[in-house]
């Protein structure tokens, strides 16, 4: 889908950036380094290599992947930046190396559209994450919940994934409809119930 305009994608999402921060201070502490499902031509998986994180993301497309390139070497951030092209239905296909935060940023995960695949792509991803790591999935708003000039909600839920797993959910979203904003996070942090082991 995205070879078909990665040329031009960057002239078009290159206006978006007030997510930026946000990743930045979700980033903190990440020893272990950053995965990217949907990395793309790098417009967030840069800028907190820039940082001085280490970022693996993968991407489907190989157009994209090319404009990445030329910009890790432009910048000099080889060493901090790698990637291999890879649909996110095929995640579990990767190395079992362990990162403290996945992210999929900018509506990205919306492109798995069948449920089954969607739902393998998380459960592979939780076996990437180290023992305090965190996933952080940004969906695109459907249009409907633009009704109102602004917008927040969080909710917080608790849910079992096995015996012995327990996940803390935090859901929030913020719509600003005037400036155009509009954010979703659904952060998931997951716990051993040692009393079921």
């Amino acid at each position: 889908m995205y070879n078909d305009f990665a040329s031009i994608y960057d002239s078009y999402i290159n206006n978006h950036s007030e997510d930026i921060t946000f990743w930045k201070e979700k980033a903190k502490g990440c020893n272990s380094g950053i995965l990217e499902l949907g990395i793309g031509t790098g417009r967030v998986g840069i800028e907190l290599a820039k940082e001085g994180y280490l970022i693996f993301g993968i991407d489907s497309s190989s157009k994209m992947l090319a404009i990445l390139e030329r910009k890790i070497a432009s910048l000099k951030l080889k060493d901090k930046i790698e990637y291999a092209q890879l649909c996110m239905e095929g995640i579990n296909n990767l190395e079992n190396k362990k990162y403290d935060l996945i992210i999929s940023c900018c509506g990205s995960f919306g492109h798995i559209l069948k449920k089954r695949d969607q739902v393998n792509c998380l459960k592979a991803t939780r076996k990437l994450l180290t023992k305090k790591g965190k996933i952080i999935i940004d969906f695109v708003m459907p249009p409907k919940i633009w009704q109102s000039n602004f917008i927040e909600k969080s909710s917080k839920k608790e849910f079992i994934l096995s015996s012995n797993i327990v996940a803390k959910r935090q859901l929030t979203h913020r719509v600003d409809s005037e400036k155009g904003i509009f954010q979703l996070v659904i952060q998931v942090e997951y716990e051993r119930n040692e009393s079921n082991l």
